[in-house]
């Protein structure tokens, strides 16, 4: 049953990104200039680093910070409501 749960869990993620991606590519591109995408790319890139190893509060810092630079970017929100959902898992089982 519990691994029923999470398999759920993690379709219902993966099914949520994929729409995310998929709405989001249908808008204007916008111009970053290169210092900012250069931001970007590294708190992304961070962020993701620190959730693949558990570290839920590093990852989140470092999807806000992505949000600040640069609110227009839909995988930042995607990437911190996914850290949040990994946080809310590792509360249930303490």
């Amino acid at each position: 049953m519990e691994m029923k749960l999470k398999l759920n869990n993690y379709a219902l993620t993966v099914t949520w990104l994929i729409l995310l991606v998929f709405f989001s590519s249908c808008e204007k591109k916008v111009e970053i200039n290169p210092e900012t995408a250069r931001q970007m790319i590294t708190h992304r890139n961070l962020g993701l680093a620190y959730l693949e190893e558990g570290r839920f509060i590093d990852a989140a810092d470092e999807f806000k910070t992505l949000i600040d630079i640069f609110p227009d970017e839909p995988l930042g929100y995607g990437n911190l409501g996914l850290t949040y959902m990994q946080m809310s898992g590792e509360l249930k089982q303490a």
